[in-house]
């Protein structure tokens, strides 16, 4: 029996919409823009358009807690999969002066993992 997570995934990538998206996705250096999402749909979104198409994605949110919050979204639809936090580098945003030097390692394992891949695609959140 399907869980009620699985049943409103299996509804976006029935969705036609999310069809018409995949499709574009599929293109060489497709970006397509995402307006008017709100809580987890945009994970969804994303989610059902990884899965018919599957490929590397970047997705670019507004700031760090937007990030955090949509790579767990994400981590909760794709248990199996790894879904890679690209944070920036510095300690305060415009201070550039300031390293961050955990974020430079998280930085420096995400591209390693990118480009090591030799699956379907990977997914990058970031901010």
């Amino acid at each position: 029996m399907a869980t009620n997570l699985e049943r409103l995934s299996q509804h976006y990538q029935n969705d036609e919409r999310v069809q018409q998206i995949a499709e574009a996705a599929k293109a060489t250096d497709s970006r397509i823009r995402l307006l008017g999402m709100s809580g987890a749909s945009d994970a969804f979104f994303l989610a059902a358009t990884y899965r018919q198409a599957p490929q590397n994605y970047l997705y670019i949110v507004s700031d760090k807690e937007e990030a955090a919050y949509a790579q767990n979204n994400l981590a909760a639809l794709f248990e199996q999969k790894s879904i890679h936090f690209f944070p920036d580098s510095f300690k305060r945003p415009r201070k550039f002066e300031e390293l961050d030097n955990n974020n430079v390692l998280l930085r420096t394992e995400t591209i390693h993992k990118i480009s090591s891949s030799k699956g379907k695609g990977e997914i990058v959140v970031t901010y």
